[in-house]
This record gives C-alpha cells, structure tokens and sequence, in this order.
C-alpha cells in the first residue's frame, strides 16, 4: 500500500538473476493505492519503485508479503466456478491479457507454473483436463468460461435426448457440453483429425464417463480420402487447419500430417436424426458444408459455424461464398449476441472479423 502525489509508478519484483517475477503500473493519482505483486518464493527478490516522472512523491503505507507454496496456486482450487451465462469480456483470459486483480493474477501464476495436465470442474460440472501452455486450458483457468455465448447457442438448438455433430472438436470442450445437454438418451458424433488433440478428446470423454458420444478421428471435407492437417506448435492447437496456411501470424508448424478425410455424408448416412451441426475447423467450412449437401437436406440441421476470410482464405474460400452457399441451401445465418447468447439478427461478418454464427434451415 502506498501514499503517491504527483504521477505514475512502477512496481517491480525483482529476481536475483534481473528478469522481473512480476510488475504493476499505477496511473497518476493523489493518495492510497494497494497493488498486489505476486511470485513464487524466490531467494533473493527485490521490490524495485519506478517513478518516470521527477516530482512524483511516494511513501510505503505498509508492506505485506505472504510465501506462494505450489499447494496454494493448485489449478483446482483457483478455478472460478461459474454457471454458463453471458460473458462479453471471457475472451480477455484468452491470449495474454494481463489481468490486474489479485484472483485473476493468482491464477496467472498457477497457470504459468503448471507443469502436468490437470483435470478441474468447470461450468456447472463439466470434467475437462487443463494443459500446461494451452490457450483454451488458460482461459478456463482464468475465466471458468470458455465461448459461452456459443455454448448458450447450443443448449437453445440441442434439446434433451438430440442429436449433435461436432466437426473439429479439439479437446472435446463442446462435445463434453453437448453430451450433457442432450444426456444418455441422445447422441453426440465427434470428428478430430489431429492425433494430438483426439488424444485429449478422448480422455475428457472418460474423464466424464460419456459413452454416448461416437469419436472418429478424421477431417472432415469436401471428398474421401486423405489430407494434410497442418498442426500447430503446443499451445495453438486450435489453429490446426487442412487449408494451406494459417489464419494468424506468429503460430508456427509441429507437423504435417497426413490424415484420413470423410465426408458428414458419407459418415452420417446411418443416422436418422440430427439437431445440430457444430463447425469449427480453420477455414475449411465450406468444404465439409460441400461434402454435407445431402445430409443438410435429409435431416435439416441448425448449423453452427465459425466464420473468419483469413481462415477461408487458406482453402480457396471467401465469406461471401459461405454465405451465398447457405441461402442457396434453404439456411438463414444469424449472429450469435454475445450479451445474451440469441441468435435473431442476420449474420454479418466484417473484414478481418473471426466469428461464430448460427445458420438455422428456413
């Protein structure tokens, strides 16, 4: 706690080897001001006061410092256990956003310090296991929350005892919501091509004993047969893509695999029933809408798809002629609001925008 007059200041943990454990800004103010520093015990840590301006004054209140053991920034304990509402600012734990209150730092630390997969409970009991250095992992960890407005999406489209397709289902997040939404009585169908990420779907299905969902580790397009899935460096797996590129700057290749492609036609022909159909798979939407023209007629799913010209752009694809596609095939898109997860507005999608929308047959 300090008493300033007269500018800003920097606070500062300093390690023994130089390189700062943690820092705070304080805007220009005129009185008490608490900042909460954090770091793991260290030897040797200085508290260092940085004041650009001259004439700034500032005195130490009172000093407090309490020891960080590895038991008190346990994943499990810190996660924000929060019920599925709308959330505009969830996306601020996605990336790197520097979060300023002592909880939300708290859980920085544990996450930046977790070392093994971890499984946590979020969102009213989904079992999901964290890993170290994953964007997805770090917005659970930091927010409870994951797309919520998408996830509201889905409980609106998928009733007890539905159907759901979730083409590019990473980690399982979204299957793992729509297994407990639609319960035993219903169906989930998952589709992964990276062995990586089939992988950690796999073991958040077992974590959550949801048996009535069938996993198939394939992309899904616009033809049978094989594709290369360019898989991103651990951390942005959700940037894998069949397309030629990715959609973001600075995301760097692991691998180029050579995976097994279907189509949802020829993969879903057996079933009777579907009430949604979840894309998200970097661009190469059009493709698998392409190779899922009969299944669209037969069984008139609501869509949900993920949108972004980068993304499309990396298969040959525009926005425009995703959009075009769908109204030519009997589908109204419409935006998802973020404030309340409805979907009644028609979908626009700016330039350089990466977005979900709904898509509902008319």
């Amino acid at each position: 706690e300090l008493v300033v007059q007269g500018g800003a200041i920097t606070l500062r943990l300093v390690r023994a080897d130089g390189t700062a454990a943690d820092a705070l800004t304080c805007p220009p103010t005129d009185g008490y001001v608490r900042l909460t520093l954090l770091a793991p015990p260290t030897p040797g840590l200085v508290l260092e006061v940085e004041a650009p301006n001259p004439n700034t004054r500032f005195d130490t209140a009172g000093v407090q410092v309490w020891c960080l053991t590895t038991a008190a920034l346990d994943p499990v304990r810190l996660i924000p256990q929060v019920t599925l509402a709308p959330n505009p600012s969830w996306s601020r734990a996605y990336g790197h956003p520097g979060v300023q209150d002592t909880a939300g730092r708290l859980r920085e630390r544990a996450f930046a310090m977790m070392a093994a997969p971890t499984l946590v409970r979020v969102l009213d009991g989904l079992s999901i296991w964290l890993e170290p250095g994953d964007e997805l992992s770090r917005a659970l960890l930091l927010s409870g929350s994951y797309e919520p407005e998408t996830l509201l999406a889905i409980a609106a489209l998928l009733p007890p005892g539905g159907v759901c397709v979730d083409v590019g289902a990473h980690c399982g997040l979204l299957s793992v919501f729509a297994a407990r939404r639609v319960g035993p009585a219903g169906q989930v169908v998952s589709f992964e091509p990276s062995p990586r990420e089939f992988a950690r779907l796999q073991a958040n299905l077992a974590a959550g004993d949801l048996t009535w969902v069938t996993t198939h580790q394939a992309a899904v397009a616009d033809a049978e047969g094989t594709a290369t899935l360019r898989l991103a460096e651990p951390g942005h797996a959700g940037h894998n893509t069949i397309g030629t590129a990715f959609a973001y700057e600075g995301v760097a290749v692991a691998e180029l695999a050579q995976v097994h492609a279907t189509t949802l036609d020829a993969a879903l022909a057996g079933l009777d029933r579907c009430d949604l159909i979840k894309m998200d798979i970097e661009g190469a939407e059009l493709r698998a809408l392409r190779g899922a023209a009969a299944t669209l007629v037969r069984l008139r799913p609501a869509l949900i798809l993920e949108v972004f010209d980068r993304a499309l752009a990396g298969s040959g694809d525009t926005v425009d002629e995703l959009m075009q596609w769908l109204a030519a095939n009997g589908y109204e898109a419409r935006d998802i609001d973020p404030a309340t997860g409805r979907f009644d507005a028609p979908a626009h999608v700016a330039p350089g925008e990466a977005k979900n929308i709904v898509a509902v047959p008319r």
